[in-house]
């Protein structure tokens, strides 16, 4: 039996409604060994290549007001965009997961690994997150990344005004718009997108109040988003950094992340372990992952009859 978390009650309240147990199933992926993977898709730069019918749109107002907070926010952490990202990439393959075991047959390339890569490119200051999930169409960039539609997105904006700062590195995560906690560190970002069956687009914005969408080719099956960091943000796009990041916050994430060909969650189930064997940093990164929290458990018991 895995090793029982109590999570205190100040934080219970920030379980987020994603979590189901689809996520904490055994990884297929849980004895792969750690190497360098020699897929070349997986290796080899990306080239798209877009067309002139580029778009210029306003951002929704309360959009514009979300960004600007996000910008000039003065987290104490700014990793926590990495944790988001990797989170929407996540929901990005569980959606595609969902849409083939409801029996839709009619998916492009529906054998594809789903997989989350990252890169980075120290030199030119850029860090991109890649999965090969359920993809966007041109209707979708707009809806999710230029308006904020969704009530919890408003809900945040209203916490901002009557808190007067962001003061909990978890607010972003709570209400849904994790998306944007990249204009803490890049001052321009480049999504790329493709769902099955229709076209490839770019989107783009450095954070101003408009954004640009246009269509491009050669952009692959899912979702890849390309950061141009701030230079006081540089680290960044520094490898061991993001693995570390990596490692504290998203080492339980349900599919593979691969950062710069290399597999970087390496994670044996802690249910299947006996729980006299696992350290008490994997119990913590445990409640770190379910609980988007960044402080330990008040309490850790390790049977169910010390509950």
């Amino acid at each position: 039996m895995f090793a029982a978390i109590r999570i205190s009650a100040r934080r219970s309240l920030q379980l987020r409604n994603r979590i189901t147990l689809k996520n904490f199933a055994a990884p297929v992926f849980q004895n792969i060994p750690s190497q360098r993977f020699l897929s070349v898709e997986a290796a080899k730069k990306e080239n798209e290549s877009l067309t002139n019918n580029s778009e210029k749109h306003e951002f929704q107002a309360e959009t514009r007001m979300l960004l600007d907070i996000v910008a000039k926010s003065l987290y104490s952490e700014k990793e926590v965009f990495v944790r988001e990202l990797i989170s929407n990439a996540s929901d990005a393959l569980e959606k595609f997961r969902y849409a083939m075991l409801s029996g839709n047959n009619t998916l492009e390339e529906s054998d594809r690994a789903l997989e989350i890569h990252i890169n980075t490119d120290k030199p030119g200051r850029i860090l991109s997150i890649q999965d090969t999930g359920i993809g966007m169409t041109k209707e979708d960039l707009i809806s999710n990344l230029g308006v904020i539609a969704r009530s919890g997105s408003k809900q945040f904006l209203e916490e901002l005004k009557n808190k007067g700062k962001l003061e909990d590195n978890n607010i972003i995560g709570q209400f849904g718009v994790g998306f944007y906690s990249a204009f803490m560190v890049a001052d321009k970002v480049e999504v790329y997108s493709r769902s099955s069956g229709n076209q490839g687009f770019k989107w783009s914005s450095d954070g101003s109040g408009t954004y640009e969408i246009q269509p491009s080719e050669d952009v692959k099956l899912g979702t890849k988003i390309v950061l141009h960091l701030k230079m006081e943000c540089r680290e960044f796009s520094d490898e061991d950094t993001i693995k570390s990041v990596i490692q504290k916050y998203s080492n339980f994430v349900g599919s593979p992340i691969i950062l710069n060909g290399t597999k970087a969650n390496i994670v044996e189930p802690l249910w299947l372990q006996n729980p006299k064997d696992i350290p008490l940093e994997k119990h913590h990164e445990f409640y770190r992952y379910i609980s988007g929290s960044y402080d330990v458990p008040f309490e850790v018991k390790t049977s169910l009859a010390a509950l």
